[in-house]
């Protein structure tokens, strides 16, 4: 038995996943309500954490997500030390973190849309996802994606990575990606959204291996 200690970004998105599969399956509430003696036995000093998801554990579920992804001291502590994860299987907890992984992945292509000022069309054309699909996703991150769209949005975290290797500002990065490049052939954005990502990908990743010179990347 050890501590649910994972740096708070995975712990809060394990637990919006785990709260979405505990209203479909209740039994992982009755489970983590059980083992909840056994903790507060392994681990007394912890016992802050262990009556307070007593009580939250109690609350019907909206209110309990509410309390455990709270951006607050006890929300963070309810995430740091959680029965939620102790109660699962090792199965469980596999199935759990692929789909942790794969939302987080989504999170990690709406922080790039955005330094990027990417409006839902414009994502559409470069990923081919429709813009209320897009729109949804801002709402409730995707527990299922096919493995085609994965491979976009990785393309697209990569290109946005490499960029931020060597460009100082959102701006810089957005008028590289706006300026005529003669390597590729025109300007990396249009090509983006022409099927090539995957050659501005290459490029980029290959430049900012090499650490761009001054003279390749634009003012800001």
């Amino acid at each position: 038995m050890v501590d649910f200690m994972f740096p708070e970004a995975r712990a809060l998105h394990f637990h919006r996943v785990a709260l979405g599969q505990a209203l479909q399956t209740p039994n992982l509430l009755r489970r983590a309500r059980d083992i909840l003696p056994r903790l507060r036995a392994a681990r007394p000093n912890l016992a802050d954490a262990w009556d307070r998801w007593a009580v939250a554990l109690d609350l019907p579920p909206d209110r309990m997500a509410e309390d455990v992804l709270a951006d607050t001291p006890t929300g963070g502590l309810l995430r740091a030390h959680s029965p939620l994860y102790e109660c699962l299987t090792e199965t469980e907890r596999m199935a759990l973190w692929q789909r942790v992984g794969l939302q987080q992945f989504v999170a990690y292509f709406q922080v790039a849309a955005e330094d990027l000022a990417w409006d839902d069309e414009r994502q559409a054309a470069i990923t081919g996802i429709d813009p209320k699909v897009l729109a949804a996703w801002r709402r409730e991150l995707p527990i299922t994606i096919l493995a085609s769209v994965m491979a976009v949005l990785k393309s697209v975290v990569s290109i946005h990575r490499a960029l931020v290797g060597f460009t100082e500002t959102p701006e810089a990065r957005r008028a590289w990606l706006a300026e005529p490049n003669p390597n590729l052939g025109g300007r990396p954005i249009d090509l983006m959204g022409g099927g090539r990502l995957s050659e501005v990908e290459a490029y980029l990743v290959d430049a900012a291996r090499d650490r761009l010179t001054r003279g390749d990347v634009p003012s800001a």
